[in-house]
């Protein structure tokens, strides 16, 4: 997945999280996720972290990285396995 993103109308409805819970179940391994970390990106930080959170029983990393062409990034690392919601 290269980038996540929901029309306005569809934000703030669960769409988003419910998106994303499946995704890592159907693809289990090493997820990394990177985001802006500027305070513009707010929504899409607590996006996340609220996100993984729930998707990962609070077992994710969070840390500020350095992507090579698109400079400082937040960073979201956790790993998920096929037997997560077992």
């Amino acid at each position: 997945m290269n980038e996540f993103f929901l029309l306005r109308n569809y934000r703030g409805k669960g769409v988003g999280e419910e998106a994303v819970r499946q995704i890592i179940e159907k693809m289990p391994g090493q997820w990394e996720v990177q985001t802006n970390p500027t305070e513009r990106n707010e929504r899409a930080k607590r996006f996340w972290r609220r996100t993984l959170n729930t998707c990962t029983n609070g077992k994710y990393s969070e840390e500020l990285g350095h992507h090579p062409e698109d400079g400082e990034k937040l960073v979201f690392r956790f790993i998920t396995s096929s037997d997560q919601g077992e």
